[in-house]
């Protein structure tokens, strides 16, 4: 956390419902980038516009997650992703170092936010509709970290100088999942109070409710895991595409819960990145081996949208967007809600014929037969594949086999469980003296 830059995160006289880039702190003073409602509701965009960096899900954390399992081969010249391709990724990696960097530079954000909105004279109804943002933000952020290095420093109050000490120990995962908790419960409370929807891609309840469901999964809660993810299901303004292809590239639809918006301003590298070079891309990554034999030729809808295979070459097409960069990210669609639903009943041995319409839901609108199986055991072999192949190039196949403990036995690269989780950047190692390495590293 030492080497992040902070900002005050404010642009004052924020008009339109753009994510915004962010001004230092030099530019704009303190009392003016908390001075009214104007100013907060700039803020809390700023803290949105963390996740727009090409460090997060402007391009790193979208493709690190395929490349770690076996669905993304690396084909460019950038050699430290070879390191996740290999599963062999070093402490002194620039990439791990970035996302460090950017996520804790997202939350201390909304730390910002937490600490100063009291000085825009907002009625306690008022603040608490801007602060669900922020609580939001904060706990996708731990949620991130914590998938992604274990137990994380938890900073709740906001880092302003540079001679402020920043060593801070690790927590234990419990009480990091305990602040991703805490800090979605109070968002979801909050939401109650307004403040969905103050521009284009802000979160909502059914947002957080949908980040709940993951959680609780990732906690093994099936209980809860099962009823927030339908609630979302059962909300009326959610519904599955007919057309897996009107899916991308991605846009606001029925299916997406929670997406990071771009455009021609606020842009991200994805498509530069998966693109061919005679199309003006570098096509840094390419789906592998293994990705394209796990698809059957019966479900080729999902192929044809995800993967480019004709004489153009073989590619990733989900990202298409490479005039504009302009292409929207999903960090959570309806057919994750099903499929956790899916899991959820299947772990508390509920009915069969409930976690197999869950599958088909996702299974059939893609043109593929509805499963017939009969066992919660096969169900769960199928319901597996349709993790890959749906969210394939999405940043979750991952996260799925750690959390499932599989991903030792599905990847060669992966012997050993210390694997399952990056090291802590060098960096960080270097400068804050109450940090310690994850094991293996």
């Amino acid at each position: 956390m030492k080497r992040i830059t902070f900002f005050i995160l404010a642009i004052i006289g924020f008009t339109s419902c753009d994510i915004l880039d962010v001004e230092p702190t030099s530019d704009i003073p303190q009392d003016a980038a908390f001075a009214n409602e104007d100013a907060i509701r700039s803020t809390v965009a700023g803290c949105y516009d963390a996740l727009q960096s090409g460090n997060y899900y402007g391009r790193n954390f979208v493709v690190l997650p395929d490349l770690l399992s076996n669905n993304l081969t690396v084909t460019g010249t950038t050699q430290e992703y070879a390191e996740f391709t290999n599963n062999a990724v070093q402490s002194d990696n620039f990439i791990t170092e970035g996302l460090w960097n950017t996520i804790y530079d997202g939350i201390n954000r909304t730390n910002m936010l937490f600490a100063n909105i009291g000085q825009a004279g907002l009625s306690s109804e008022k603040e608490k509709s801007y602060l669900a943002h922020c609580h939001f933000l904060r706990g996708l952020h731990y949620f991130n970290l914590v998938r992604t290095f274990g137990g994380v420093p938890i900073k709740t109050t906001p880092t302003v100088g540079v001679n402020e000490s920043l060593n801070v120990a690790r927590s234990s995962v419990d009480d990091v999942y305990k602040q991703i908790n805490d800090d979605l419960d109070l968002a979801l409370e909050y939401f109650g109070y307004g403040g969905g929807s103050i521009f284009e891609g802000a979160a909502n309840s059914d947002v957080v409710r949908a980040l709940l469901a993951k959680v609780k999964l990732y906690e093994k809660d099936y209980v809860a895991a099962k009823s927030y993810a339908t609630e979302v299901i059962e909300n009326p303004i959610y519904d599955l595409l007919p057309n897996f292809q009107d899916l991308y590239p991605a846009s606001t639809n029925k299916e997406a819960v929670f997406q990071v918006i771009f455009n021609e301003q606020d842009n991200n590298l994805l498509a530069q990145y998966f693109q061919p070079v005679s199309f003006g891309g570098r096509q840094e990554f390419t789906p592998s081996d293994s990705l394209l034999n796990f698809f059957v030729e019966a479900d080729s809808i999902r192929y044809r949208v995800s993967i480019n295979d004709n004489s153009d070459g073989i590619f990733v097409k989900k990202y298409s967007e490479l005039a504009t960069r302009s292409d929207n990210v999903y960090v959570i669609r309806l057919p994750e809600l099903y499929l956790i639903r899916a899991e959820a009943d299947a772990e508390l041995n509920g009915l069969v014929t409930d976690i197999r319409d869950d599958i088909n839901a996702v299974r059939t609108r893609t043109g593929l037969d509805p499963t017939q199986v009969e066992t919660i055991d096969e169900l769960m072999v199928v319901l597996e594949a349709e993790r890959r192949k749906e969210f394939a190039f999405e940043g979750n196949y991952w996260f799925e086999l750690v959390r499932t403990g599989k991903a030792i036995e599905e990847l060669t690269n992966v012997t050993s469980t210390d694997q399952y989780l990056m090291p802590i950047p060098l960096s960080e190692m270097q400068t804050n003296s109450a940090m310690t390495q994850n094991s293996g590293y």
